[in-house]
């Protein structure tokens, strides 16, 4: 189901809205993948009478919501020539359940004049798709050089890959610490099945700038809390995915 056709020389879309049961957001654009850096999405489900549910924080980096959401076992297709597809689930398994009066509102911000993008929502033949995703963003200020952040309830995380940082310090669901220079941490998760984005040509990369992190996949939880240290410069964004 098409919300927006595919139109160039805007910077929103403005709030596109449907009240069918979709699992998932479409985005095409003819922007290359790893050129997606003022995108933004805001994806809210408003209930009629029952609680509203914010699949994200307002608005959100598209390319951080990208990588989140696909991050289990999907691949994001893209090319240097600005061929991407951007599959966004709403749901673990199927389609949201909606009823009368609920309205599923998706709004796109940021975008750069002179580029295509198109929505569309996919609808599912399995309907009540649960649990729903919701993402959240944390943030390491200019001036913080050491701080704590908790990850219970959280299934992923995504930590933005800055040269300021100095050192991650992970706590096990066992209450064993880890203290990782950023080079080892990147390595690691780089030989984990992490997301891929897929070029035309079969090849793929890894997005340079992120550091994807399993907290609890598949419910078991591996880590709940991480400590950043810094130098007192640089702002580190930590985007959260959590199932609701």
């Amino acid at each position: 189901m098409k919300l927006y056709p595919a139109k160039t020389g805007v910077t929103q879309t403005g709030v596109l809205s449907t009240g069918k049961a979709v699992s998932t957001i479409m985005i095409t654009t003819d922007v290359a993948f790893k050129e997606l850096n003022t995108e933004k999405i805001n994806i809210q489900l408003e209930r009629a009478n029952a609680n509203s549910h914010e699949f994200t924080q307002g608005f959100m980096s598209l390319k951080d919501i990208a990588l989140l959401t696909n991050i289990d076992d999907e691949a994001i297709l893209s090319d240097d020539e600005g061929s991407t597809v951007i599959m966004i689930e709403l749901a673990k398994m199927g389609a949201i359940l909606m009823m009368p009066g609920d309205t599923l509102k998706v709004e796109l911000s940021g975008l750069v004049v002179g580029n295509n993008y198109a929505v569309n929502a996919i609808e599912d033949t399995v309907v009540g798709g649960s649990p729903l995703l919701k993402f959240e963003t944390k943030t390491m200020k200019r001036d913080d050089t050491d701080v704590d952040f908790f990850l219970n309830g959280y299934t992923h995380l995504l930590i933005d890959d800055i040269p300021e940082v100095e050192q991650y310090q992970l706590t096990g669901a066992n209450g064993n610490v880890a203290k990782f220079e950023p080079e080892e941490l990147r390595a690691i998760v780089r030989q984990m099945d992490v997301l891929q984005i897929v070029q035309p040509d079969g090849t793929a990369y890894v997005e340079p700038a992120k550091i994807s992190l399993p907290i609890s996949p598949g419910g078991f939880t591996i880590y709940n809390r991480i400590n950043i240290r810094k130098a007192q410069s640089g702002i580190v964004n930590l985007t959260l995915r959590r199932e609701v």
